[in-house]
């Protein structure tokens, strides 16, 4: 598969679910509008690359990384909005390690270097949030803060570039299976709640 293919399809399933009605379910914490934003930003930026200083950027970077500020902005005061970022470069320094390791033995590797730091990374952020706008900040800022100081550190002998179809891969995969995650969790959560109400309830009409 290559890079940059897993992004397109589920970019192209997020939206099939937006438009059929499932943002209340996946997205209810970020309005349809800032959705429609982003997406209008975001897709004309990500034919777009400029050099800065020598380093490749892709324009959907600054995007995500300006949707992400944004977000942290609107909280109810800078506290909320600075966590947001701290839980996001702690899972950055997770993102680091990973690609560390792989470079040093990609024995480790279980699927695709891209694949596994995603779905970890998943996990990890949906222990810290719960909410769809809280998680797309911290992943976003975990996946630049990763990639940036894994090409910061090895720009000898590498080019450093973001946004790559391969940071692509990653940030959909991340987003979409944190939110996959939580929504399944959060139902099962419910229907077990539901039905240990109604289990005590009929215990006590038996007893009665």
């Amino acid at each position: 598969m290559n890079p940059g293919y897993l992004a397109s399809v589920l970019l192209a399933i997020s939206v099939i679910f937006l438009l059929s009605g499932w943002r209340e379910i996946f997205m209810r914490s970020i309005s349809g509008r800032d959705i429609l934003l982003f997406f209008m930003f975001a897709l004309p930026a990500a034919l777009m690359t400029f050099s800065v200083r020598g380093a490749l950027i892709n324009g959907t970077v600054p995007v995500a990384f300006c949707a992400a500020l944004l977000i942290g902005i609107r909280k109810k005061s800078l506290w909320e909005g600075g966590h947001l970022f701290a839980t996001g470069l702690l899972l950055g320094a997770v993102h680091l390690l990973m690609l560390e390791l792989y470079s040093v033995d990609p024995v480790m590797i279980v699927l695709k270097p891209e694949w596994d730091i995603a779905v970890v990374l998943a996990v990890l952020v949906m222990g810290m949030h719960r909410g769809a706008a809280e998680q797309y900040v911290s992943l976003t800022v975990a996946m630049i803060a990763g990639d940036l100081s894994f090409a910061c550190m090895h720009g000898g002998t590498m080019p450093v570039h973001l946004g790559t179809p391969s940071f692509l891969d990653k940030w959909w995969l991340s987003f979409f299976t944190a939110r996959l995650l939580t929504v399944f969790l959060e139902s099962v959560y419910s229907g077990c709640r539901t039905t240990a109400r109604h289990w005590i309830q009929r215990k006590r009409g038996w007893r009665k």
